[in-house]
């Protein structure tokens, strides 16, 4: 487990100048969050908010990360943690419409130990973000 801009990260920059910028953003995020968290007690509830959102898709984004293995062969790949979620997934061959990320595809005709589950499987239909019910989610 690293954090996206320690020493061990491998998506740490070698240029110094550069991760100063990245840190110097991270901080700039912590301040956003600050603020917002702030207002929600600074007075009466209201309906509209003012929130800094940024996309969390690239990895990169994200404040720690880990290297994880997949398949069989095992493949490396970066993952954000997440502890807004309970789930973790990397993106499959045939991707349509993928998110940037800085490790290949995982290609599961290219494992031996992986397996597509069906939507209606216990392990889909218990998850929350289970989209299709018609095309395997796993």
């Amino acid at each position: 487990l690293d954090h996206i801009h320690g020493a061990c990260s491998p998506l740490r920059p070698t240029n110094s100048s550069k991760w100063i910028d990245l840190v110097s953003q991270s901080l700039e995020r912590d301040n956003d969050r600050l603020k917002t968290i702030r207002s929600r007690n600074s007075g009466p509830y209201t309906t509209m908010s003012n929130l800094p959102l940024q996309s969390g898709s690239e990895v990169g984004t994200g404040n720690y990360i880990l290297t994880a293995g997949f398949g069989t062969p095992t493949k490396k790949f970066l993952l954000v943690i997440d502890t807004g979620s309970d789930l973790t997934w990397i993106q499959c061959k045939p991707c349509l419409g993928c998110y940037s990320q800085v490790d290949p595809i995982f290609d599961p005709r290219q494992s031996s130990s992986y397996k597509s589950l069906p939507c209606l499987s216990a392990t889909c239909t218990e998850l929350l973000t289970s989209e299709s019910k018609l095309t395997p989610c796993l």
